[in-house]
C-alpha cells in the first residue's frame, strides 16, 4: 500500500490554517487506494483538531516525526533524555518557546509579551510572521512551564524572527549531543531528539501497522519536510515551497491556497506524478 505524508503549514492548510474542501475531498478519495497520513511538525491533539473540522480522518504523525497516532492510539513517541532536555532549556533561558510531550503542551513565562517583545526588536522583513504565529498559539492553549513537566519532553517550537539570534542560538544547540535542529521557515526553529525526523515516519508507521510493500509518497512545501523528500520515491513540492524543496521534488503543484494537495493526489492517481 502507497503512504502519503502529508505536511500541514505551508501544504495542506491554506493561509487561514483551515484544510479546503477540496483539499479534504481529495484526501477521503485517496483513502480509498492508499494511505494518507499527516506528517507535521503540530502536536497530534492539534492535528487532530484540524481534520476533524474537515471531517476527514487520518494517521497522524506530529512534532516532526516524534509521535505516531491513529484511531486515538498511539503507536510510537520518542522523547529527550531528560539531562538533554534540560541542556536545550539552558540555551534557551532568555528567549520564549513551546515545548511538547506526546500528550501535553507547555509553554514559558509570559509567552507572548516576550514573543510580541522579540518581533519588535527583530528583523523588519519577518515582522509580518508574527500575527500567524499568535493565531496558531491562540489556537492550542498550553500550560505554564514547570520544573516537573520535564521529564518526557519531544520537542521545543521557537519563533526568532531576529536571524543573527537565531544562528547564535543554532550554534550553540548543535554544540549539545542527541540533539537536532530544522524549521519551517526563517523565524521558526524546531529542536528535536536525534533519531527523530519526518524521513523516519514512513518506516515507523510501515511496522506499527504491518503494512506491505508500496510507495513512499511525500507532499511538503519547507525544510523540515526535507528528510521526508529525500526518504520517499515520490515527492510533490507545493507551488509556494522553498526552492531547495522545489529543486528535489518529481513534481511542483499549485500554492497551499490553491488545493494543491488535491492536484497532487490527482496526479499520483492518474499516474503522472512519478
Amino acid at each position: 500500500m502507497d503512504l502519503i505524508g502529508i505536511d500541514l503549514d505551508g501544504t495542506l492548510l491554506d493561509k487561514n490554517q483551515h484544510i479546503s474542501s477540496g483539499n479534504a475531498a481529495a484526501l477521503r478519495q485517496a483513502q480509498e487506494t492508499a494511505m494518507p497520513f499527516i506528517c507535521s511538525g503540530r502536536d497530534p491533539e492539534d492535528i487532530h483538531r484540524l481534520l476533524a473540522a474537515a471531517h476527514v480522518a487520518l494517521p497522524i504523525v506530529g512534532l516532526n516525526g516524534a509521535v505516531g497516532v491513529t484511531g486515538g492510539r498511539q503507536l510510537f513517541a520518542t522523547t529527550f533524555a531528560p539531562a538533554t532536555a534540560a541542556a536545550v532549556i539552558a540555551v534557551l533561558a532568555k528567549i520564549p518557546y513551546k515545548v511538547y510531550s506526546p500528550t501535553a503542551r507547555f509553554e514559558t513565562r509570559d509567552y507572548e509579551a516576550s514573543l510580541r517583545a522579540l518581533f519588535a526588536a527583530g528583523d523588519a522583513d519577518l515582522a509580518g510572521q508574527l500575527p500567524y504565529q499568535l493565531a496558531y498559539d491562540q489556537s492550542v492553549p498550553a500550560r505554564p512551564l514547570t520544573p516537573d513537566a520535564t521529564a518526557a519532553l519531544t520537542k521545543f517550537n521557537v519563533t526568532i524572527p531576529n536571524r543573527r539570534l537565531k544562528a547564535s542560538v543554532v550554534a550553540a544547540l548543535g554544540k549539545l549531543p542527541g540533539v537536532v535542529t530544522t524549521g519551517s521557515g526563517p523565524a521558526n526553529l524546531e529542536v528535536i531528539p536525534q533519531g527523530v525526523g519526518k524521513g523516519l515516519a514512513f518506516g515507523k508507521l510501515r511496522a506499527a501497522l504491518a503494512l506491505g510493500p508500496g510507495r513512499d509518497v511525500a507532499i511538503g512545501d519547507s525544510e523540515n519536510d526535507r528528510s521526508m523528500f529525500a526518504a520517499a520515491d515520490v515527492t510533490f513540492a507545493m507551488g509556494n515551497a522553498v526552492p531547495a524543496i522545489r529543486a528535489v521534488a518529481t513534481a511542483v503543484v499549485a500554492p497551499h491556497d490553491q488545493d494543491g494537495v488535491a492536484e497532487a493526489l490527482r496526479l499520483l492517481a492518474t499516474g503522472t506524478g512519478r
